[in-house]
């Protein structure tokens, strides 16, 4: 019956999920991010996490181009049962599961060539459990004052875009494709692609072009714009009522976080200490990665006001405008240790012109 096969699709996405998750954040989280801190310096590390920080963005442009190929259905037909409607969503997505899972594989192999290889002997002393938890230590703390503040200020920061990242597509879905009252313009699926293309265009090009100067600049001197410039999106989201202020917000929301992921990033990869890369890794993935995921999905699933009644009957909340005004606080709160990592550098900085 239906609740049974519900349930058992969960338990399988569950694992499946716990899988991918440690497979992907054991490749990408830990030892991708150490091998990049290990092959930049301070001069081209701005530029290398633009470049990294829009990365995603294009994967999710891909994603949405290969579910348009497919034709992954989103709603039940006029007349057709349930079961009709599985049947038609579940070979389109078998298909895009595989087409993905196949090119995650075959860039993983190509990296096995392409990679450098490691210049530097792995740290076995102390034992597997001492490096584990070594950067969650005080004495880690006082060693490296700097990456800590900035990791502090990357969690507040990484809250906010996780209050409004997961939930983003089926935002838009719901107030775009739909295409009701002042958000159709084209028609519902092409005012999605629309927005969304402009949105992942423009503010990809420009934190790249950003990126390109960003040491010329000083990357912390961006970083309290960056952060200003998501949560003003954040506030256009909220207010905006048509398809045109929906995309400028979505342009400068993206575009903050897109800066102020590539400026954290390189503050963070600079103030790593050269001789223990891979045992801060961890912290990092805690306090960037698992944590913001947790807190912000959470807060802005419990601000949700929009009750909906999917296609099997079930009310669900639908993720509304309100979203907004966790990432607006969160980005607020990301303001102080920011501010005061700024003023720590300056003060370091007259230490040793001293």
């Amino acid at each position: 019956n239906m609740a049974t096969a519900i349930l058992l699709v969960c338990i399988a996405n569950v694992v499946v999920d716990c899988v991918m998750t440690f497979f992907g954040s054991t490749a990408n989280d830990a030892c991708f991010n150490a091998i990049v801190t290990d092959q930049t310096n301070e001069h081209n590390r701005p530029l290398m996490e633009s470049v990294l920080s829009v990365l995603p963005l294009f994967g999710m442009a891909a994603m949405l181009g290969v579910g348009a190929c497919f034709g992954i259905p989103s709603n039940v037909q006029s007349g057709e049962s349930l079961e009709e409607f599985a049947t038609r969503m579940a070979h389109p997505w078998l298909l895009f599961f595989l087409v993905f899972g196949l090119l995650t594989s075959i860039v993983g192999v190509v990296a096995l060539f392409l990679l450098p290889k490691d210049q530097i002997a792995p740290n076995r002393d102390g034992g597997y459990m001492k490096n584990l938890v070594y950067g969650f230590r005080p004495k880690a703390i006082k060693e490296s004052p700097k990456f800590y503040i900035a990791l502090l200020s990357f969690l507040f920061f990484n809250i906010a875009v996780d209050a409004f990242m997961p939930f983003y597509i089926v935002y838009f879905n719901h107030n775009i494709r739909v295409g009701e009252g002042a958000y159709a313009l084209l028609g519902g699926q092409a005012d999605f692609y629309l927005a969304m293309g402009i949105i992942l265009g423009v503010s990809s090009l420009a934190v790249i072009l950003l990126g390109a100067f960003m040491d010329r600049i000083g990357k912390l001197k961006l970083l309290l714009p960056s952060i200003l410039i998501m949560a003003i999106g954040a506030i256009l989201f909220f207010v905006s009522n048509n398809l045109a202020m929906t995309i400028v917000s979505g342009v400068i929301t993206m575009t903050g976080y897109l800066l102020g992921t590539a400026v954290l990033g390189a503050e963070l990869r600079d103030q790593t200490p050269k001789d223990n890369v891979g045992a801060y890794q961890g912290v990092r993935m805690v306090f960037a990665v698992m944590l913001p995921m947790i807190i912000g999905s959470s807060i802005s699933t419990l601000c949700f006001r929009t009750n909906y009644t999917n296609d099997f009957g079930q009310t669900e909340r639908l993720p509304d405008k309100w979203m907004f005004i966790v990432t607006l606080v969160a980005a607020i709160l990301a303001l102080a240790p920011a501010i005061w990592l700024i003023i720590k550098d300056h003060k370091d900085r007259d230490t040793v012109k001293e």
